[in-house]
């Protein structure tokens, strides 16, 4: 952290003072009025470790003030979150955000004039919810809907949600009537081993058109 200051404050702005370096003068704390130098001068004297061990001997109050003087008239940048940086966060694809901004789920920002677009801090929360309704069985056209919802909507949420469980109870049914299936078509195998025939092939291939 104390090297990336140095990085702020330009050299030719840290060897500038009010008035010249006098012999005696012991830095910003220390600095000697005698000498004719003042007390909030900041010196160049050395390189970056002398700008380091300038900004330790400034407090913290004195160091705000100084940095706020310098900034004074300017626009903080804030870390701009890139496509590439949002999928790292989510951890999920470019390609799956740019999904989720054709079908309307995510809102894509405008293109800039140079650079690349910036995404709100919310996406990574957006994104995060997609997932997590995912992973319960929700598919994105039913999570489309639930993102139009709010916490004033929750008989809403609650009526998709128990239609949800309807539809995952189907389904667990579904499927044990398909292991059934499958396991007798195994035991059927295991019955009438032949070196020329399998059971399950047999099953898979017999038309049921000519059995009445």
């Amino acid at each position: 952290m104390l090297l990336s200051l140095s990085l702020v404050m330009p050299r030719s702005t840290i060897a500038t003072a009010k008035k010249s370096r006098g012999d005696n003068c012991k830095g910003v704390d220390g600095c000697q009025k005698d000498t004719g130098c003042s007390e909030n001068s900041v010196h160049q004297r050395g390189g970056a470790m002398d700008d380091i061990n300038v900004v330790g001997r400034f407090g913290l109050r004195r160091m705000h003030k100084y940095f706020h003087r310098l900034l004074k008239g300017e626009n903080l940048k804030m870390p701009t979150l890139t496509i590439g940086k949002l999928a790292k966060q989510t951890e999920v694809t470019i390609e799956t955000i740019r999904h989720y901004q054709r079908i309307g789920l995510l809102t894509e920002p405008a293109k800039p004039d140079s650079g690349y677009r910036s995404y709100p801090a919310n996406a990574i929360t957006r994104i995060r919810f997609i997932k997590r309704a995912q992973q319960v069985g929700f598919t994105l056209k039913e999570i489309a809907a639930l993102l139009s919802l709010d916490g004033a909507h929750c008989v809403e949420v609650r009526q998709l949600a128990e239609q949800k469980c309807q539809q995952i109870d189907q389904q667990i049914k579904d499927l044990t009537a398909l292991r059934r299936v499958l396991g007798t078509l195994v035991n059927d195998c295991q019955q009438t081993a032949s070196v020329a025939r399998c059971a399950i092939l047999d099953a898979f291939s017999d038309d049921a058109s000519t059995h009445p």
